[in-house]
């Protein structure tokens, strides 16, 4: 039998779908760093300011809502000065507890690692920035 034969593709073809294969790189690197930088976007969000504060503390400057506070700090009047409805008070407790509970796991993160959000805000910041870089290499290819 006869040998294998090549023939050459077209140079045009070649360029094509190397840059093709580039740009598919490209995408798929795009793609993870947007889902980690949603990842961290998420993680940061759990420390944001307001969950900095006691959750009594928290419902305590939301003056605009409320006006009267139970011993824990929970709200029990409206800003009107009206006792704040059964379920008003469901839907608090459950807001409270939540806001609790970040409270406290921002304070078992700073204690653990006290640049933690710090090194957090950086890691969005660069990946906010790879994400650009990225576009923009995808835009100009």
């Amino acid at each position: 039998g006869r040998g294998s034969v090549w023939k050459l593709d077209d140079p045009a073809t070649l360029i094509r779908q190397r840059e093709e294969k580039k740009k598919q790189q490209l995408q798929e690197k795009l793609s993870k760093a947007h889902n980690t930088l949603k990842d961290r976007q998420k993680k940061l969000e759990k420390y944001s300011p307001e969950f900095r504060k006691p959750a009594a503390e928290f419902f305590a400057s939301q003056t605009a809502l409320y006006c009267q506070f139970d011993n824990d700090g929970r709200p029990t009047h409206d800003v009107e000065g009206k006792e704040i409805s059964k379920n008003q008070k469901k839907t608090v407790q459950k807001s409270f507890d939540k806001h609790q509970k970040s409270h406290e796991e921002y304070l078992a993160i700073v204690q653990k690692d006290p640049l933690h959000i710090s090194n957090l805000e950086l890691e969005v910041k660069q990946l906010e920035d790879l994400v650009h870089q990225l576009e923009a290499q995808i835009a100009n290819s």
